[in-house]
């Protein structure tokens, strides 16, 4: 069992992210049942129906750098998720001061991210996932591949870092 004092600094660095509501870890989340659903109405998420599953998309409306209604009924999830960082602190696997660490940098290099990508506004409306996913160019031929990393040369050094780190943190495996 946790102490509240460590219960409180981890929901501290929690609510000091987001990154799991701006788009940055995922494209959606999961409702789990009827009053997730009710819920996700009421707060106006946009939902949708992914395979056997109800999700609601990302990033949420209610993140303005912060969740604008941690205080109030969420789903499930929102209440729920622990980033894998935050996950091990709570298991005592590494310490608060590294699970913070590794957040924070990755939430730096999610700033430079967003201010590089302010010259490519083709990227305007999508998420961090989002250009991450069009930042792959193996299925182009290899002249327009070289062509596209010249172009995206902020982004993919930028990323190199970022997007290793992103994995790291939504990673399932049990360290």
């Amino acid at each position: 069992m946790i102490s509240e004092k460590i219960s409180l600094e981890l929901s501290s660095i929690c609510q000091s992210c987001g990154m799991c509501c701006d788009g940055t870890l995922f494209h959606q989340a999961n409702l789990e049942n009827k009053h997730d659903r009710a819920l996700a109405d009421s707060l106006e998420l946009v939902t949708k129906q992914q395979h056997d599953k109800l999700v609601f998309q990302l990033p949420c409306h209610h993140f303005n750098r912060q969740c604008t209604i941690y205080q109030q009924p969420r789903p499930a999830i929102c209440q729920g998720y622990f980033c894998q960082p935050l996950k091990m602190a709570k298991r005592q696997k590494i310490s608060l001061h590294q699970a913070h660490d590794t957040i924070s940098t990755a939430m730096k290099l999610k700033h430079k991210f967003d201010v590089a990508r302010i010259n490519f506004p083709e990227f305007d409306k999508k998420t961090v996932l989002g250009i991450r996913d069009e930042l792959i160019f193996d299925h182009l031929p290899e002249e327009q591949q070289i062509a596209m990393r010249i172009k995206y040369t902020p982004l993919l050094l930028i990323g190199m870092k970022l997007f290793p780190l992103i994995q790291e943190i939504i990673s399932t495996s049990k360290k």
